[in-house]
C-alpha cells in the first residue's frame, strides 16, 4: 500500500508490501533505514557497514493463526565477526540487545537459516529455531544490523513442525 505503489522495490515513494506466509521475499523490499544495497551476480542483498546500525522491516498478513519460523537467506563470508542481526516480531525492542540476536551459520556463500535467538544462552542460541505464535492479521519483523557486512538476501515465513512450544516474553533482560 497504497495502491499506487508499483514494481519491485519502489524506492520513489513510500510503499508498504504485506507478504503471505511461504512466500520468499528478496531483503531489499523491506522497508529500509540506514542499509546499503549491493547486486553480485544474480543476488542483491542488504547489510550494514556499521556496527549496530539500519534496518528492515517486512510485514506479513497471517490468515491461520499458528506457529511460525522465519528463515533468512545469509552470507556470514565466513567470518564469525560478520554473522549476526537482532530480529523483533511487532513491537519488540531487539536493537542492541542480545536476547533477540540471531547468529547465522558461519560460512561462505548464501544459505538459509532458520532465525534463532539468543534468549539468555549467552552466545549459543537459546532458541534455534526461534517459534513464533502469530495470530490472524498484520505481524512485522525487523533485522537490525548488528555486525557489520553480514548480508540479508531473502526472508520467508513457514509454519512450525515438531516442538512448537513458542517462548514467553523476557522479563527483566539486561542490555548487553
Amino acid at each position: 500500500s497504497p495502491a499506487s505503489c508499483t514494481g519491485t522495490p519502489i524506492t520513489n515513494q513510500s510503499c508498504v508490501y504485506v507478504f503471505q506466509p511461504e512466500q520468499s521475499i528478496q531483503a531489499e523490499s523491506g522497508i529500509l533505514s540506514g542499509m546499503q544495497q549491493f547486486t553480485s551476480g544474480s543476488d542483491t542483498y542488504i547489510y550494514t557497514n556499521t556496527t549496530n546500525s539500519g534496518s528492515a522491516v517486512f510485514a506479513f498478513n497471517i490468515t491461520t493463526a499458528g506457529t511460525y519460523k522465519l528463515e533468512a537467506r545469509v552470507n556470514s563470508n565466513n567470518d564469525g565477526g560478520t554473522n549476526s542481526f537482532y530480529v523483533g516480531l511487532d513491537t519488540e525492542a531487539p536493537l542492541n540487545n542480545n536476547y533477540y540476536a540471531f547468529d547465522a551459520q558461519i560460512i561462505d556463500g548464501f544459505i538459509w537459516d532458520e532465525v534463532n535467538r539468543r534468549g539468555n544462552g549467552g552466545t549459543v542460541s537459546q532458541y534455534d529455531p526461534m517459534i513464533f505464535n502469530l495470530s490472524v492479521g498484520s505481524h512485522a519483523f525487523t533485522f537490525y544490523g548488528k555486525e557489520p557486512n553480514t548480508w540479508l538476501d531473502q526472508i520467508r515465513l513457514v509454519p512450525a513442525t515438531g516442538d512448537t512450544t513458542a517462548p514467553s516474553a523476557p522479563t527483566g533482560v539486561s542490555v548487553n
